[in-house]
């Protein structure tokens, strides 16, 4: 049985195949007063860029030594965001070992 992948050997597999993902929010304005608006979070990037993404997740998913991962464009996994970005990316898998996330 293959030994499931962890999040840092998933950014170690794709650190030099030019992966580079936008992180970046949205809020869509309201039409009426009555109308809540809606904020979305934007992940953009070329395919190879988003299957990182898909990959880095299932990765998390699966390691069973941590409950959380994080990647940030200013700080450890910056060479996977565009300058642009807004925002990091944590993952953070529940049931959790630690105290929650607030």
């Amino acid at each position: 049985m293959k030994t499931p992948e962890t999040p840092d050997s998933v950014c170690a597999r794709f650190a030099d195949r030019g992966v580079s993902l936008r992180v970046v929010s949205r809020t869509e304005p309201r039409e009426s007063a009555e109308d809540p608006s809606e904020t979305f979070i934007i992940l953009e990037g070329s395919a190879d860029s988003l299957r990182f993404l898909g990959e880095l997740l299932i990765a998390q998913s699966e390691f069973s030594r941590d409950c959380h991962f994080s990647i940030h464009p200013t700080g450890p996994g910056q060479a996977f965001f565009e300058a642009s970005s807004e925002a990091g990316i944590s993952i953070h898998r529940l049931p959790c070992d630690d105290d929650p996330i607030k």
